[in-house]
């Protein structure tokens, strides 16, 4: 001490602290202030100089001549609560009535701060990945909180945050060298931080990219495990990170590594500037298996024993199983295995006993293994009394020396699908069939068999086990299987949740590869049409080689019929109306067209040249039929000439102005094909510009370009700086793709010929399996069928047939749905289908067909006005009604009537046009019943009047009579 006396005083001193601080807000003080640190601070100085400002206590961090005086100074530290876990004040004294009531009702309202999403629960249910382009995107929401916006602002150098992950791997990476697990990337296809891959020998790959744009990545020492469920948790911290892999049956086995960076790298992250994608992408294909959950807890570690372990009900663990499939298919195959091992002793004795005759050895014998061997008698017994199967086995064996299971798997599946085929609904005899085709890895066995579970046909519902043969399927690339995964995953059906960007995935992969099956031409796959069984008119255009019209037509083009020519060449090359696929007789169909100096036939003859289909390959002529067409104005050809000089003569300039010309004329095909220049930055004198590049596909995909639909689905699931992101969006146009793929068309097809057939059961089952692929037109016309045409057997289906069918047809986008869907849903609704009646939702069904222009629709709209009924006002606004005539129930009929009778409607004309006219005397009436009951009542005298003025003259006239008598 420096001697100085200090008398000890107790005195107790009151803070005046502000009640901003001290209370919640209220209705006359609305202020909110965050108080993260506050302390208290005790001076006591023996100087008379009172004069002394707080703030000089902190000039210079603290150091202040007057701590010179102060014979105290001390600091405490003080908790303030958040704003709204602080005192309740007291209302407003002497305040106005209204003034207490709204205090009143702002003090008893529910304040909370909104919720903010640290945790981001990115995978809920199991994402199968077959190693293809495709995985599931997400967008993470910003914070809207000020202080998690400056610690995420902070934190942007020095990233901190976890990603938990359930995997199971069935293969590393299948047909590449690395495949992806997570990847975050920008709009513009720039890879962001983190960046999780695995190399197709099993090791993780980890890579950041830095502030500069640099990119570090590191490779991990041990392998991923291989056929099971393992949980990886990826921590990372400022400049350092870990990767825990906890594997096993109870999880009893880890692997471990980390790394740590040098503290001079500043780690570039910003979790919203991007998107993150669990699985592949355009970029990177995704492993082959599955992810079972996904987590991501931003801006905080969470260590692996913090992590709680998932329910064992949860769906990655029922569908995916590593012990499925189960005893049944290794009973299978091992009767496969007996049955090949006995095949190969009967071939080895019956080739060692060459004397005598065997129908085996007539086999090889046709097969070309024994050319010289001659049997001269019956010693061994004949084949034929073994099973079909059996006989199966012996024949590959002797041909091949083994076994092929995919072959076994074929064939099994079509003898399954032959017993449905003949005896539809009954399916006891094809179910065995089929899961024995799909324990041989038939996975067109897998997806009836799924479908046949989902819709209970012949068995018990039982959604798992459909379930399980659904994403088996999926993992062997069959597209009508993705495409049913990615529809229930949009309608939330058979317990699977509705996730967009989830089914965006499976649609994208689906459409990513439709395209390119439409150009190869494969034997058995046909044009994609959309025929309604409604429509009679489009059935009677079927045909078939032997139909009168396709006989009628080959007639008239070998006469030189031009438009002829050019149907059965469009009938033959694209596989359409019934007609299958014949590329040579196509081609010479465009080649009588385009001797006839037929623009179109002249381009369709050019590009069969130029690819050789059907046709030998000559490009010199294909290219002289393409400069006659675009001489005559053809854009097609012009935009040919311009894809011809791109792909094979390195061109770009001539391309581009190819392409600008055809453009000009209107062809979709060139707006796609400048918009790969715009987005590739090979527009000649242009840098890579992908907003422009947007806006010609986006003309394109409208006008029905299918390779631009699927770049506006890209553009709109990531979003660019004029394109707001719209998972909605890219689903609707990933799906109009991929909806259009060849496999669609098979089983379209053969619901079609066997409805035209009157085969009225098997068509039910292919519009069944088309219907399970979620295609509207299978679901419309299998409700159709259900209700209309084969009423039996409706009821052989455990989910309602009819109800169901036309109700998923009418969730899509409205350009795609029948009126007759709505109009049907919208009587469901009306009289209670299953419940109460709905009428709102009655009215909404019926708007929808209005807008299509469907009379019936607008005219049922009519009656529900005319009735007084209210109805909410989007109805209106679909109906583009405006508030003024809603007033009165009698003038909005009218107005709808004429709507009715103005839309084109042969059938509907009169119906309208009575109502509109008995609704136009009601309104006459009301407007002028009283001059009329006036005008009645005037009427009414007069006519009595002269009655009684001739009854007083015939009176008269009998008096005079009576006089003169």
């Amino acid at each position: 001490m420096d001697g100085r006396t200090i008398n000890s005083v107790n005195e107790q001193i009151v803070f005046n602290v502000p009640d901003l601080f001290l209370y919640q807000p209220n209705f006359s003080r609305r202020e909110i202030v965050i108080i993260h640190s506050a302390y208290i601070v005790v001076w006591i100085s023996q100087s008379e100089d009172i004069a002394i400002k707080f703030t000089d206590l902190f000039d210079n961090h603290g150091e202040s001549e007057w701590f010179d005086t102060g014979a105290i100074l001390d600091f405490r530290s003080v908790t303030i609560p958040p704003p709204y876990s602080r005192a309740v004040h007291s209302r407003l004294e002497c305040g106005t009535w209204e003034l207490e009531v709204l205090s009143i009702q702002y003090e008893t309202a529910w304040w909370q701060c909104p919720e903010q999403p640290e945790t981001v629960q990115a995978i809920t249910f199991p994402v199968a990945l077959n190693g293809g382009y495709y995985g599931v995107s997400r967008w993470f929401p910003e914070y809207t909180s000020i202080d998690l916006l400056e610690e995420k602002r902070l934190q942007k150098t020095s990233p901190k945050f976890t990603i938990l992950l359930w995997l199971y791997i069935s293969e590393y990476c299948p047909q590449h060298r690395v495949c992806s697990i997570v990847q975050r990337v920008a709009w513009n296809d720039t890879v962001l931080t983190p960046l999780i891959l695995i190399k197709y020998t099993g090791h993780i790959h980890i890579q950041v990219t830095l502030q500069n744009g640099s990119i570090m990545a590191l490779a991990t020492s041990f392998k991923m495990p291989l056929q099971q469920w393992f949980r990886m948790v990826f921590i990372f911290d400022g400049n350092y990170w870990n990767l825990t892999v906890d594997y096993g049956d109870a999880l009893q086995y880890q692997l471990y590594t980390d790394y740590r960076y040098d503290d001079s790298l500043d780690i570039l992250y910003n979790d919203t500037g991007g998107m993150t994608v669990f699985g592949g992408t355009e970029l990177i294909p995704g492993f082959k298996g599955w992810i079972g959950l996904a987590t991501v807890y931003r801006r905080k570690v969470v260590l692996p024993q913090m992590v709680p372990y998932p329910e064992k009900d949860l769906a990655m663990f029922q569908y995916v199983v590593p012990e499925w499939p189960d005893d049944d298919c290794h009973d299978h195959f091992r009767f496969i295995e007996y049955q090949t091992y006995l095949a190969k002793v009967w071939l080895t004795k019956t080739i060692q006993e060459t004397t005598c005759y065997s129908p085996i050895l007539d086999v090889q014998q046709t097969e070309g293994f024994l050319r010289n061997v001659t049997p001269v008698c019956n010693a061994l017994s004949d084949p034929r009394g073994y099973s079909w199967l059996t006989n199966d086995v012996r024949r590959m064996v002797v041909a091949n020396g083994s076994v092929s299971l995919e072959r076994m798997g074929e064939i099994v599946y079509r003898k399954a699908l032959s017993f449905l085929d003949a005896h539809f609904p009954y399916t006891r005899k094809s179910i065995p069939f089929l899961k024995q085709a799909s324990c041989y890895g038939n996975h067109d066995a897998d997806f009836v068999l799924s479908s046949l579970l989902s819709n209970g046909i012949g068995v018990d519902i039982n959604e798992v086990e459909a379930n399980r043969h659904l994403v088996h399927a999926v993992m062997g690339g069959h597209k009508l299987s993705i495409l049913a995964l990615g529809s229930k995953h949009v309608h939330e059906l058979d317990g699977i949740p509705q996730d967009l960007e989830q089914a965006y995935g499976y649609y994208k992969y689906v459409a990513d590869q439709t395209q390119q099956d439409k150009e190869d031409h494969t034997d058995g796959e046909v044009r994609t049409e959309t025929v309604y069984l409604t429509d009679d008119y489009v059935v009677n255009q079927q045909t078939e080689e032997d139909g009168d019209l396709f006989i009628w037509l080959k007639h008239q083009a070998n006469q030189g019929v031009v438009s002829a020519q050019r149907d059965m060449a469009r009938l033959l090359f694209w596989g359409s109306q019934g007609i299958q696929r014949n590329l040579a007789e196509a081609a010479e169909f465009y080649r009588m067209g385009a001797e006839a100096e037929d623009p179109a036939a002249m381009f369709d003859y050019g590009i069969v040249l130029l690819k050789g289909q059907g046709i030998e390959k000559n490009v010199s002529e294909g290219l002289r039929q393409l400069d006659k067409a675009a001489d005559m104005g053809n854009p097609l050809a012009q935009n040919a000439l311009g894809w011809y000089a791109l792909q094979f003569e390195d061109n770009v300039t001539s391309a581009a102005q190819h392409f600008k010309k055809a453009y000009k004329m209107g062809n979709p095909n060139a707006a796609h094909n400048l918009g790969y220049l715009y987005q590739t930055g090979k527009f000649p004198g242009k840098k890579a510009n992908k907003v422009a590049a947007y806006r010609m596909f986006a003309f394109a995909a409208y006008h029905g370009q299918l390779e631009s639909g699927i770049m506006v689905a890209y553009n709109n699931i990531r979003g660019n700086p004029v394109l707001a992101r719209s998972p909605q969006l890219a689903l609707n146009w990933a799906r109009y793709v991929a909806e259009k793929n060849p496999s669609v068309g098979v089983l379209l097809q053969k619901a079609l010929k066997a409805y035209r057939n009157s085969e009225m059961n098997k068509s039910v089952l292919y519009y069944m399996l088309s219907a399970y692929a979620g295609i509207e037109v299978g679901q419309f016309n299998l409700a159709y069928m259900c209700e209309e045409v084969s009423r039996d057997i409706a009821v052989v289906f455990k989910k309602n047939c009819v109800w169901r069918n036309y109700n998923l047809s009418t969730d899509r986008e409205i350009q795609f749905v029948k009126s007759y869907s709505f109009l049907k849903m919208g009587d469901y609704h009306w009289y209670g289908y299953g419940g109460l009646p709905n009428h709102t939702a009655a009215a909404e069904m019926y708007a929808k067909a209005a807008e299509k222009k469907d009379a019936q629709g607008i005219f049922n709209i009519a009656v529900m006005a005319e009735e007084g009924m209210s109805l909410p006002q989007p109805i209106w606004r679909i109906l583009k009604i405006p508030k003024s005539m809603q007033k009165h129930n009698i003038t909005l009929a009218m107005e709808l009537y004429t709507r009715c009778v103005e839309y084109y409607s042969s059938e509907a004309y009169i119906p309208c046009q009575l109502a509109l006219t008995r609704v136009q005397l009601i309104y006459f009436w009301q407007k002028y019943h009283s001059v009329l009951e006036i005008l009645a009542l005037l009427t009414l005298g007069g006519i009595a009047a002269e009655l009684v003025l001739e009854l007083c003259l015939q009176y008269l006239g009998m008096q005079e009579d009576d006089i003169e008598n």
